[in-house]
């Protein structure tokens, strides 16, 4: 087919993963029936996991040394012999890879950068290695034209922070599967309360806060849980599983795959997008927070510009994250109100519903890519 165009979605796995996968997956779920466009998965991880699907060509690379992640993946991209060539990349170039993007492009590729982090505001490093990765992310980002051909950004203020680079580019917000989800946890009568977060665990996540506001509450009432679940960085994994083993009532499932994630927080009957009040968390907006609001069960999150715009306290429940002790208060309000706790994840679900519709976003996807 002449017509036909080759994505080449890159460099995670759009199978399975964290937030970034799970954006990836609700972006070409409806591009990979189309038979207009030809999709392959080239990502990398250490685990070698590769995935066979007829419709989405996947292909795990894996190395000890980062950029040779990118030489593997050069190797691949040069047998793509059709007219039309897109790199869907997610993220920004780094040092790690910067040199890699001019090459593609010269092979024939259109590259296009789905960009969710403003990482000029990032300040919390684990390594050295982390540290080199995002300063220069900051650096490189301020040169993306050099290297790119059309962006892709997530929220507005992303939006406007790349709009003087003169490229094509298009705001696609979070997105949801409905198939994933049931319509909201409302058997709230003589059942222990279930509170749920779900993440990195990065600095900018205000865990610290939601842990110790579920302890002064448990203090008082034993018929409740907070389950974690994701992972983050080795000591701070190992943090959860000392505080989790040193506390009732917390308990943390570590990074579990989607079935039993879905399962969980449509089980649940608090979800908490938990942010502190930094420019690294309020820049960006939050991929779980979505995910959370589909399931139809409350949303409990940080007062941030990027979900006050979209939501009000009739569809989530907010707290301050500058205000000592709001968050145990929210938490208490919402466990002692169970119909206005069902009430408020309903309308909160049919508000996402209108603003974060994944078949809505892969035609605006669809028209993007066809005019590049």
């Amino acid at each position: 087919m002449d017509d036909l165009t080759n994505i080449v979605i890159s460099p995670i796995s759009i199978n399975e993963g964290m937030a970034g996968s799970k954006r990836l997956f609700n972006l070409f779920y409806y591009l990979k029936d189309d038979k207009k466009y030809k999709l392959y998965n080239f990502y990398f991880s250490l685990q070698r996991k590769s995935y066979r699907n007829k419709k989405i060509i996947s292909k795990c690379l894996s190395s000890n040394y980062y950029t040779f992640h990118f030489l593997l993946l050069f190797k691949l991209l040069k047998k793509q012999k059709r007219n039309k060539k897109i790199l869907y990349y997610y993220g920004q170039p780094d040092i790690s890879n910067f040199w890699f993007f001019p090459i593609i492009k010269l092979l024939g590729y259109k590259v296009v950068f789905d960009i969710v982090e403003d990482y000029s505001n990032y300040k919390n490093f684990h390594s050295i290695s982390q540290k080199i990765r995002i300063k220069t992310k900051v650096f490189f980002s301020k040169r993306i034209k050099h290297f790119c051909d059309a962006i892709i950004t997530i929220n507005e203020y992303l939006n406007k922070l790349y709009q003087h680079i003169n490229k094509p580019q298009i705001l696609l917000p979070i997105s949801y599967l409905e198939k994933n989800y049931m319509n909201g946890n409302n058997n709230y009568k003589n059942k222990k309360i279930k509170i749920f977060y779900g993440g990195s665990y990065e600095y900018k996540d205000d865990i610290e806060n939601l842990i110790s506001s579920f302890d002064e509450i448990y203090k008082k009432n034993k018929n409740i849980e907070l389950h974690l679940t994701g992972k983050g960085f080795k000591n701070i994994n190992e943090k959860l599983e000392n505080i989790t083993e040193s506390r009732e009532g917390i308990i943390y499932h570590g990074y579990i795959n989607d079935n039993k994630y879905f399962e969980l927080i449509n089980s649940c009957d608090i979800l908490c997008v938990p942010r502190k009040n930094i420019g690294f968390a309020l820049s960006g907006y939050p991929f779980k927070f979505g995910e959370f609001m589909f399931s139809g069960n409350v949303v409990l999150a940080s007062k941030i510009k990027s979900l006050t715009k979209d939501f009000s306290d009739k569809e989530l429940c907010f707290y301050d994250p500058q205000i000592k002790g709001d968050l145990r208060r929210k938490i208490e309000f919402l466990i002692n109100n169970p119909e206005e706790r069902y009430k408020i994840g309903q309308r909160g679900k049919s508000k996402a519903k209108e603003l974060f519709n994944s078949k809505e976003h892969a035609k605006l996807l669809k028209n993007f890519i066809n005019s590049l």
